[in-house]
């Protein structure tokens, strides 16, 4: 039996394959029926973390994307929870395409009804924002962490749980982890443990979203 094929864009320009790979090893342990391919966008090694970063990142995604269409994918999933070029890209391709902004939004709001949300940038991207509605608790990015290789940093973790556990004393039911880098260096399961509510991880929702996309065709 054929698998389905997804294809995973990075919005993190790297050369490290472990990090490249990392998204799409997430989601193979979990539906290892899926076969993944991952690519990354150029000249952004930071990452896309901001209005500026994302408009720039745009025209790359849709590149890879429609590239990917042609190869044969029967999905794909933007691994960024800004969801740049989504509406634009999904307007371009004739495949369900994903967003993890939009995927990890969704679970959100099946599991609380006062979510608190942290990411990157000062402001809460307007897709989480509008999509999230009067759910939206709080948002509150991290000190320190401005941008996706500061996750990756000795305390980025630290610097995290911190502010998670702000927003649950702040009275969050559920916390999303609007930053795929957040997927990367596993805090979710770290975040539940410590805080004891529910911690959304945004490849882990989108995983499950593209899994059931890929096989209603």
């Amino acid at each position: 039996m054929n698998k389905n094929r997804v294809g995973i864009i990075r919005v993190l320009s790297t050369d490290n394959l472990q990090v490249l790979y990392s998204h799409e090893t997430i989601i193979k342990n979990i539906y290892p029926e899926l076969e993944i391919i991952s690519e990354a966008i150029k000249d952004q090694p930071n990452g896309v973390y901001n209005q500026e970063t994302e408009l720039e990142s745009v025209p790359k995604i849709l590149e890879i994307a429609k590239d990917m269409e042609k190869s044969g994918v029967n999905a794909i999933l933007i691994s960024c929870c800004m969801d740049p070029g989504l509406t634009l890209i999904k307007k371009e391709l004739n495949i369900p395409v994903v967003g993890a902004g939009m995927a990890s939004a969704l679970m959100a709001m099946s599991l609380g009804n006062k979510i608190g949300v942290t990411s990157l940038d000062k402001v809460i991207p307007p897709n989480l924002h509008e999509t999230l509605g009067n759910k939206l608790l709080a948002y509150q990015p991290s000190e320190g962490i401005n941008n996706t290789k500061d996750l990756l940093k000795i305390d980025g973790k630290e610097k995290v749980l911190k502010t998670a556990r702000d927003l649950r004393d702040q009275g969050a039911d559920c916390l999303l982890l609007a930053c795929t880098g957040m997927s990367t260096i596993g805090l979710a399961p770290l975040l539940e443990e410590k805080l004891n509510i529910p911690v959304i991880d945004p490849i882990i929702a989108s995983g499950g979203l593209i899994n059931y996309l890929v096989k209603r065709k």
